[in-house]
């Protein structure tokens, strides 16, 4: 079944169907943007030099937190100290190769090179144990991917479970942990006060939701709560190498992050507790490891992992790529195993070239709105609406810039064409990168002279009921 939406309903309350872009209209675009823009778009550049130090993250800086510390998280030219995915190994990283995914020799945190024999169980690359050393006549094998003993029938020491088997998706995993998995039962985009610190500040950052305003409500009711609903969105998380299996204190967890497949194909069972899911061969490499996890731990319920990048479904056909995104929740159990998970928040930037590859809201909703270039084809992008602006009969979307520096050359910002016929969409009319290169056009981020790269932060509410995984589809 698919959901079905009234145009003329979500044109009037979305959309409005239009009003005028003039320069000289005011648009407040949100405590959080630092950065004034007229007529709900953003017109030039930015000069960030001065204001350093200001407290507010503006174009060309890293981060801004209102001080002169070089001791803390963001330093006195407004440049981020060390981060894990940056590419420069410092500090008590042990890897950085550029990025925040598990499996590739360098965990998504930075904390293993994912070598057997380094006494961290790295689960991304199939581990299933790791003693620190490379020797297969003790409990863990030459290469770390064998319980010994497992599967013998016996719950032996380290064993929560013993099938005699070392399959997976048997309900006892092949490294004889109980295996538990949740599905996501309710999903909403975060009001904006909710999410993760971009600007250095210690406070959270949602740019996104800042821009969606009133907006957010109305796609969280119309279109992703039913989505979820109806069993067209599942996200499946699978608990690997939980030693606790109430879910109450692990000091390492990798959970598993996947689009699932309903394996009854009921929609009305997902959400009871004893859904059956499958996931996609997409989802696993050649050894049937994840491809996207969160390195995580859990201390007296809470549960918090990453970064990590994931992608999320947003609207019917459309996904998101969250980059350096964490995840945190509240566990529940029942009958001392894991069953669910409560005040679940998930955060992170969704990147620019994302946004790109998203026909804005008009277009997605079945209407047409006229680009305020005068240039042919449609009124562009998701992103020329964040970041344009655009005026709506009852709401607005606020023009916003990337406040997340993804590739640490300080933030990027567009440039605007808002001059146009009554009701135009502004459309980006330019590119600056964070090193300062200036590119023009529409479809200036696609130039390969420029790498705009850098992203707006996100956040989305969840909470998840206890499922079963049977196998790979």
């Amino acid at each position: 079944m698919r959901v079905k939406y009234s145009l003329s309903i979500v044109c009037l309350a979305l959309l409005g169907c239009g009003e005028s872009h003039t320069k000289e209209e005011t648009s407040d675009a949100g405590p959080d943007s630092g950065i004034s823009f007229d007529g709900g778009a953003f017109d030039g550049a930015v000069d960030a030099g001065p204001s350093c130090g200001n407290g507010v993250l503006e174009a060309g800086e890293q981060c801004d937190d209102g001080n002169g510390d070089n001791d803390d998280q963001c330093t006195s030219a407004c440049e981020r100290t060390a981060f894990c995915g940056d590419g420069n190994k410092e500090g008590a990283e042990v890897c950085d190769d550029g990025n925040n995914a598990s499996g590739d020799g360098c965990r998504a945190d930075c904390g293993s090179d994912e070598t057997c024999g380094n006494g961290i169980r790295d689960v991304a690359k199939g581990e299933l144990c790791d003693d620190m050393n490379m020797v297969g006549n003790d409990l863990c094998s030459a290469d770390c991917k064998a319980v010994t003993g497992c599967g013998n029938g016996n719950v032996d020491t380290g064993e929560t479970c013993d099938d005699t088997n070392t399959d997976r998706y048997d309900g006892c995993g092949p490294d004889c942990l109980d295996e538990a998995a949740v599905v996501v039962n309710s999903v909403a985009l975060a009001v904006p006060t909710k999410g993760c610190d971009y600007s250095g500040d210690g406070k959270p950052d949602n740019a996104f939701s800042s821009s969606l305003g009133i907006a957010r409500g109305i796609l969280n009711s119309t279109f992703i709560e039913p989505a979820v609903a109806m069993g067209q969105i599942l996200i499946v998380m699978d608990f690997r190498a939980l030693d606790d299996k109430a879910g109450v204190n692990d000091s390492s967890v990798s959970v598993a992050w996947f689009q699932g497949v309903d394996a009854d194909q009921n929609a009305n069972n997902n959400f009871s507790g004893n859904g059956t899911f499958r996931i996609p061969q997409a989802g696993v490499d050649g050894d049937g490891n994840a491809k996207v996890a969160f390195t995580s731990s859990i201390e007296n319920k809470a549960l918090t992992g990453g970064p990590e990048d994931v992608t999320i479904p947003f609207l019917p056909g459309v996904t998101l790529v969250l980059r350096r995104s964490e995840v945190q929740a509240t566990t529940k159990a029942s009958g001392g195993s894991l069953s669910g998970l409560d005040k679940g928040l998930l955060c992170g930037a969704i990147s620019i070239p994302t946004l790109a590859l998203i026909p804005n809201l008009a277009m997605q909703f079945g209407g047409e709105s006229v680009p305020c270039d005068g240039g042919g084809g449609n009124a562009g992008t998701l992103l020329d609406q964040v970041v344009g602006g655009s005026d709506l009969f009852i709401l607005q979307i606020a023009a916003t810039q990337p406040d997340a520096d993804l590739d640490g050359d300080g933030l990027e910002y567009f440039e605007v064409d808002a001059d146009g016929p009554f009701g135009c969409q502004p459309v980006i009319s330019a590119c600056v990168d964070g090193d300062g290169t200036r590119v023009e056009g529409r479809d200036c981020y696609l130039d390969p002279s420029i790498t705009m790269a850098d992203g707006f932060s996100a956040a989305l509410d969840f909470t998840a009921v206890g499922a079963t995984i049977v196998g790979v589809q």
